[in-house]
């Protein structure tokens, strides 16, 4: 192998370690059995927040259904959803507060936004109920939803 490549692969290398340490986390901070001390809400800054929501988002795999520049797929974009308005399947039209957003991630099947449907959410969150239990989760995946205004 030339020099060149050689290059290439260890930055790849390098890339997907750092990558891996970023998305699952690092150490017993992530840890589903750790118990919280606090409210992450009230001992991080909110861009704090959002930034470990955003990790959050990834590392719960939100990003397979909800884009964050506008684009339908799965489910809704997240782009400009906090404090806009969103028309659920009933025909009633809510804003997209932090108590909606919360709602959303806690009973994904109680306000479905109209032209999405039932049970796909909560399917895709079953491998993470003890996890999105958990108010700290659920504050920094609100702040990076809030953030992507």
């Amino acid at each position: 192998m030339s020099r060149n490549g050689l290059a290439v692969v260890v930055v790849i290398v390098v890339a997907v370690i750092v990558s891996a340490y970023f998305t699952f986390g690092r150490g017993p901070a992530n840890d589903e059995h750790s118990t919280p001390t606090a409210s992450i809400a009230t001992t991080v800054p909110s861009s704090d927040l959002a930034t470990r929501g955003a990790a959050l988002f990834t590392q719960y795999r939100c990003n397979i259904c909800h884009t964050i520049d506008g684009k339908r797929a799965a489910g809704p974009t997240l782009a400009g959803l906090y404090g806009s308005q969103v028309t659920l399947t009933t025909g009633q039209t809510i804003i997209a507060d932090e108590a909606y957003i919360r709602q959303s991630i806690l009973d994904p099947d109680s306000q479905i936004v109209s032209g999405y449907g039932p049970s796909v959410m909560s399917a895709a969150l079953s491998d993470f109920t003890t996890q999105l239990s958990q108010d700290e989760t659920i504050n920094a995946l609100v702040a990076y939803v809030e953030s992507l205004k």
